[in-house]
This record gives structure tokens, sequence and C-alpha cells, in this order.
């Protein structure tokens, strides 16, 4: 057998293998079927109530390297153990400005007017499954916001 024969017969040897291997792993792939919109179960109380007194609060981003609460009131900064003082935020809607996306109110801090929810809680847009799950705390929703400028 020469060279060239033996090359052919290898490389048909090579492609029909291929071709077998295909099939029995079922090449090409099945599609899987899936369902679609799914909806993830949320955890956050919607029948949660707020408290009847209204407050304007001075606050402070602590950043603690989870999602925890992260907000403490400014009197309650230097305290020893403040993540125990810290709770969440979120807007009453989405129309008013929210200083968790604004860099420079968690340098300066936030003046924020609102109420406390009654029980503590998931905040809003807490899922089931998310990667990292925020654990149960204390919630003040706010109607007005502004930067805290010392």
């Amino acid at each position: 057998m020469s060279l060239k024969s033996i090359t052919l017969l290898l490389l048909l040897t090579a492609i029909f293998s291929c071709r077998q291997n295909k099939k029995e792993s079922g090449y090409p792939p099945k599609k899987e079927t899936t369902k679609k919109n799914i909806i993830p179960k949320k955890l956050w109380d919607s029948t949660n109530t707020l408290e009847k007194k209204v407050q304007t609060l001075r606050l402070r981003f602590i950043s603690v390297g989870c999602a925890c609460p992260e907000w403490v009131r400014l009197s309650d900064l230097n305290k020893e153990n403040n993540l125990n003082y810290s709770f969440y935020i979120e807007p009453a809607d989405t129309t008013i400005w929210n200083p968790e996306d604004d860099s420079i109110g968690w340098k300066t801090g936030i003046i924020v007017t609102g109420q406390f929810y009654v029980k503590p809680s998931y905040p809003k847009g807490t899922y089931e499954g998310m990667e990292e799950t925020p654990p149960v705390g204390t919630i003040f929703r706010y109607t007005k916001a502004k930067r805290d400028i010392p």
C-alpha cells in the first residue's frame, strides 16, 4: 500500500467514525423545551402596611459588601455594630429620585421623608433563587429624597 492509499484510508475512517458518533450521540442535539414566562416567586410582602408616623431622616450609606440593609440614621453612624441599626430604603414610586443609583448620595448622605413598614420584610424586587438573596430587614419607604450636603 502506498502512502497516498494509507492517508486516504485514514481520512475516510475518521470521517465515517465521526458520522457514526454523531448518530449515536443524538447529533444534532435535540431542542430542549422550556417553559416560557415563568414568574419567579417574589419574596417581599405586598400586604405589609406603613406606620402612621411620617418622618424625615438624615441617612448615611454604609458599605458592608453584601445585599444587606445599608442605610443608617446619621445619629447611629458611629455606634458600635451600626449594622444592627441599618435598614433598606425604597421609593414610593419610580418618579422619585433614587439615591441608590447615585454614588454622590452614597458619599454625602441623604435626607428622606416617608414611613417605615410595620413588619420587617425583603426589599421590593427580591425573588426566590436570586444569586444573593438579601436578608429580611426593616424598610423605610420614602416620598421625598435629596442629597444631604454637609
